[in-house]
């Protein structure tokens, strides 16, 4: 029998379509894209991605807040005014 070592799964960053709504993402993107990175066009694309990541990350908890308990609720509070008018 083989015995199989556990994997480690480095969890994918999502970017939200509605971040862009809100504002101080698109400041915060061009403000880091417009840095310099030395490579290949490959090498700076996936230094730039990877370095944004965590602000992006830091960024959506300050001013965002835990969007999928806000999508949630809204899920929540439109079912109840559903029922309501039913």
């Amino acid at each position: 029998m083989h015995k199989q070592s556990p994997i480690n799964i480095i969890p994918r960053f999502k970017f939200f379509k509605a971040w862009s709504a809100i504002e101080g993402c698109e400041s915060l993107i061009t403000a880091h894209w417009s840095i310099q990175a030395q490579g290949n066009p490959m090498h700076v694309l996936h230094y730039k991605l990877k370095s944004l990541k965590p602000k992006l990350q830091e960024w959506n908890r300050s001013k965002v807040g835990n969007f999928y308990q806000k999508v949630t609720l809204a899920h929540s509070k439109l079912h109840d005014a559903q029922l309501a008018i039913d």
